[in-house]
This record gives structure tokens, C-alpha cells and sequence, in this order.
């Protein structure tokens, strides 16, 4: 196959699986929101996003990924902000974790869940941790990462 088939064979796997997530949840926000068509909305999407990169190039889907980068950013503060307050704190918060648990029901079929381990609140744990060892979160995670925000976009 080679190395351009292979290319090849990646770019119709992230045509056919991510971009296809990413359009149709982009347009059960629109549908939920504001009441349009889901299929309209997919092509209103598509028009859109082919428009500004036609039309501005690179540079627009520059500017674009800026643009949405803030309203993440400013978005998800103002939510953490809110979500704090409405549950008595980052204390109270802490407090109520460890308080909950499943239910006995849930218990039935799930037997991997149960009440909120000693080192809940700690990232880097033992490394022999049978969870989330600190060898594994560091260098997995990091790798991991580096293909999910740096490798997978250039497919």
C-alpha cells in the first residue's frame, strides 16, 4: 500500500468518522437551540464553514479557531464560576463527592463503580495505583494527547 495509501486510507477514515461526529453534533446543538431542521442545519453548517474558508482562506480558519478558543475559555470560566456557587463552594463541593454513592440497583449491573477512593482528589498517584498510576497518567496521557491535538489534525 504504501505510505500514500496509507495517508489516503486515514484521510477517508477522519472524513467518515470524526467529521461526521463533529457536523451532526454540531447540528443537534442547533436543532436543541433554536428549533431548525437537523438536516438543515448540517448544510447550513457545511455551506458555512466551505464560505469562510473559500472565501478567507487559512487565515479565516485561523482567526475562527481564535475566536472559538476564547469563548471556550471565557465560556467554561464563567460556568466553573457558576456551577461553585450554586453548590456552596469548592469545600462543599468536595464534601458532597465524597457523600455520594450509587445506588444499590446500579450496583447490580455495574461492579466497577463504588464510593470515591481515599486519593480522589490527587493526580499524580502511586505508581503501583491499579487506576491511575503516575507513570501511565504522565507519559500515556502525554502521548495520547500529542495525537489527539497535534498528529490527528494533519490526517
Amino acid at each position: 500500500m504504501g505510505i500514500g495509501g496509507a495517508a489516503s486510507v486515514n484521510g477517508i477514515a477522519v472524513v467518515c468518522y470524526e467529521f461526521t461526529i463533529e457536523i451532526y453534533g454540531g447540528a443537534l446543538i442547533i436543532q436543541y437551540t433554536l428549533g431548525w431542521d437537523r438536516y438543515l442545519a448540517v448544510l447550513l453548517l457545511l455551506a458555512f464553514t466551505a464560505l469562510y474558508t473559500i472565501v478567507g482562506g487559512l487565515a479565516s480558519v485561523i482567526y475562527t479557531d481564535a475566536l472559538q478558543t476564547a469563548v471556550i475559555l471565557i465560556g467554561g470560566t464563567i460556568l466553573s464560576v457558576l456551577s461553585l456557587i450554586k453548590v456552596g463552594g469548592y469545600e462543599k463541593m468536595m464534601q458532597e463527592y465524597l457523600a455520594t454513592a450509587p445506588s444499590p440497583e446500579f450496583l447490580l449491573t455495574n461492579d466497577t463503580c463504588g464510593e470515591a477512593p481515599h486519593n480522589f482528589d490527587h493526580i499524580f498517584r502511586d505508581a503501583s495505583d491499579p487506576n491511575y498510576p503516575w507513570p501511565g497518567v504522565l507519559f500515556g496521557a502525554t502521548i495520547l494527547s500529542y495525537w489527539y491535538f497535534c498528529t490527528d489534525q494533519v490526517g
